[in-house]
């Protein structure tokens, strides 16, 4: 099966599939690029259709991992990854998934990776759906849908810059000025506990038991038990004491913050304290701050210290020592 990579201004992005005969694949390839069919031996076939509907079409097989694969994954994962089903499709949807070969997935990656329209470069988002495209592909052959190697193996994506923002003292003070009460609760419990901001809402006084604050990372699904002492215990004494509710972080009348509250509140109180930085920025901040790699790492709910020392390092750098000898 030959297949053409229209990536034409203003062209529908996708795979065209063009048949297996060069002759009448020449020709669709003439109509799709308006252009009068060229090298057409005489006697050649009609264009050929369309793959037709079968188990083995990329659609398909995404159209069932929509079904019964993504529906397991995290909220947050569902939300990233619905739309990215719907772009993969567009683009590899007519194709079988037993002929995308590697060289597909390189053409499609370097166009999916150009700027945008306001000139920002889309690598990572390029890196997402590859990855996304990796596992529907891997699935399709644990499946049986296809026998042959995944594609994608062996693709590089794009690398990326971890990000490096440190929020300090100063700044996270300023915030916490310009801050509504459940938003500074928020902030404070997120940074005592170096836990995401999902996490943070997610967080229900059923939790705390017997002295500790239990936490399953939505993410990860990695289980922490967090000693409710010092400043964290002073914080959950006084949620106790505010509007009854199910969970740590509510509004005035015990409703709990959706992820879109939390956001807009944030926004709001960043811009007027004047501080550039996200949210999430307070992990990196709580981990820095703690000074001591292996509680960083299990504070985190990292597997390895050599995951958090990289994840610190982008933040604040290594600690290095001068030379200490007379020239």
């Amino acid at each position: 099966m030959l297949y053409y990579f229209d990536n034409g201004p203003g062209a529908p992005k996708r795979w065209h599939p063009l048949g297996s005969d060069l002759a009448a694949a020449l020709t669709q390839y003439g109509t799709l690029i308006n252009e009068r069919p060229v090298g057409i031996p005489k006697g050649a076939q009609p264009a050929a259709e369309a793959a037709p509907q079968h188990p083995g079409l990329f659609s398909t097989v995404a159209a069932r991992y929509r079904r019964e694969v993504l529906p397991t994954k995290g909220r947050k994962t569902q939300l990233e990854q619905d739309p990215q089903l719907d772009r993969l499709v567009k683009v590899f949807g007519e194709m079988d998934v037993a002929e995308i070969e590697p060289q597909h997935i390189r053409q499609w990656l370097d166009w999916r990776a150009q700027p945008d329209e306001r000139g920002r470069p889309r690598r990572a988002a390029a890196n997402r759906e590859k990855a996304l495209l990796s596992h529907i592909i891997n699935k399709a052959r644990e499946w049986g849908v296809v026998a042959g190697a995944n594609p994608c193996v062996g693709i590089r994506g794009f690398k990326e810059s971890p990000r490096s923002r440190y929020v300090t003292d100063d700044e996270l003070r300023k915030i916490l000025s310009k801050a509504d009460a459940p938003l500074a609760a928020a902030l404070r419990l997120a940074y005592l506990t170096a836990q995401r901001p999902q996490d943070v809402l997610a967080m229900r006084w059923a939790d705390v038991q017997n002295g500790y604050l239990h936490v399953a990372q939505r993410k990860t699904g990695t289980k922490l038990r967090i000693v409710v002492e010092g400043k964290l215990a002073v914080l959950i004494g006084k949620l106790k004491a505010g509007p009854k509710g199910e969970f740590l972080i509510r509004d005035d009348e015990g409703n709990p913050l959706t992820a879109n509250m939390l956001r807009n509140r944030f926004e709001k109180a960043r811009a007027a304290a004047g501080v550039s930085c996200q949210f999430r920025d307070i992990r990196a901040k709580s981990a820095t701050d703690v000074g001591d790699l292996e509680t960083a790492q299990r504070l985190l709910g990292h597997t390895q210290t050599t995951t958090t020392d990289r994840y610190l390092r982008g933040r604040v750098g290594g600690v290095v020592r001068p030379l200490d000898r007379k020239v």
